[in-house]
């Protein structure tokens, strides 16, 4: 009776950690009433998350029965846990509709900024598992599914969330323990509920820095000079921010955007101005380039410090990366004319002031 006692206190802390309208466990041994627990997937970045698009792809994840169920510790007792039966535990979407394969999607066109998100349950049949297994602890397993080909940047969860399904006999509620590497989730001691199954990936994305500077004696300052940009990559429908930077950098919230992988983007930059890509994945191909200056405006176009065709920079990102554009126009002030006549000037010069202090000692004397 102790054991059964303690497995009930255990158990009572996730009893609202549910996604159905009862929020809990209530169903009964005659009236057992299906329960969810809530799948969460989030995406982790660490640098610029506000700025850094969710990304194209889809995350799923696998539901197994162990071959051999892992009893369950717990404060120095070994509670027993029978074999369980796959047939009565599976996924649901949002709506309550059992799915096959568990799945999260995220679309940067919905979701934008979005690093977390729901919408998939993994549903116990406690009534099924009584009726065809009877009383009893019984083990479930899920884990995601790390894909053939993964996603670039993306470092997938390898952990493993146990649930384990009380079912009783007498009219104590049924009710879930949600297990992660070793550590039941919630604090059984106060019977706070578990919130969540979550799987957690790193995400590692990279920016690209465009800079802009005007240098010379007849350089234009506040002048736009035009830019267009262009990110190629695996991942059709990527979107990434772009965010124009003033010489202080304050953001030039008027020429924030977004541009998709494949498109061409123009904007103009003034000296001292940047714009940064964000979002970028490794293996992304850049292409950025200058507008022409020098035939009609008569600069001079570096990039990198060199002058390079057509103004144009390519590159593969494989880390933060900046590509600097200089802008020179300066004109030599014409010397000979004042060279020429400078002896001149001096002699005259010299004579005014010779006739004044001759003046006033004749004034002087008078």
């Amino acid at each position: 009776m102790k054991k059964k006692a303690l497995a009930t206190k255990m158990a009572a802390f996730v009893m609202a950690g549910a996604m159905t309208m009862a929020m809990g466990f209530p169903a009964l041994a005659k009236d057992r009433t299906p329960s969810t627990v809530p799948v969460w997937k989030t995406v982790s970045v660490e640098a610029d998350e506000a700025n850094v698009y969710a990304p194209k792809t889809t995350f799923n994840f696998k539901l197994d029965v162990p071959s051999t169920p892992t009893n369950l510790e717990f404060n120095g007792k070994t509670y027993y846990v029978k074999t369980a039966d796959i047939s009565h535990i599976t996924f649901v979407d949002s709506n309550g509709t059992a799915t096959a394969t568990g799945e999260i999607a995220f679309d940067p066109a919905t979701d934008e900024f979005t690093k977390s998100k729901t919408g998939l349950g993994i549903e116990v049949d406690f009534g099924g598992i009584y009726t065809e297994k009877g009383a009893g602890i019984y083990q479930y397993t899920v884990k995601e599914v790390e894909p053939a080909t993964k996603y670039k940047g993306m470092e997938y969860d390898d952990s493993t969330y146990n649930i384990y399904v009380f079912v009783y006999e007498d009219e104590t509620p049924d009710a879930i323990v949600v297990e992660k590497d070793g550590k039941i989730l919630g604090d059984t001691e106060s019977n706070t509920k578990f919130e969540k199954v979550e799987f957690v990936n790193d995400y590692t994305v990279h920016t690209l820095t465009i800079t802009k500077t005007v240098t010379g004696n007849q350089g234009e300052m506040n002048r736009g000079f035009d830019f267009t940009f262009t990110v190629t990559g695996d991942e059709t429908g990527e979107k990434f921010r772009w965010v124009v930077y003033d010489k202080d950098g304050e953001a030039v919230t008027t020429n924030n955007g977004y541009g998709e992988v494949g498109t061409v983007t123009t904007v103009p930059l003034k000296s001292g101005e940047s714009v940064k890509i964000y979002g970028l994945s490794s293996g992304d191909h850049y292409t950025v380039k200058e507008a022409d200056y020098t035939k009609n405006d008569g600069y001079t176009t570096k990039v990198d410090n060199e002058v390079v065709a057509e103004n144009k920079k390519e590159g593969t990102i494989t880390a933060d990366t900046t590509v600097a554009y200089e802008n020179n126009r300066g004109i030599t002030t014409p010397t000979g004319i004042v060279t020429e006549y400078a002896p001149y000037i001096l002699l005259v010069a010299a004579a005014g002031a010779f006739a004044v202090l001759f003046l006033r000692r004749k004034k002087e004397e008078f």
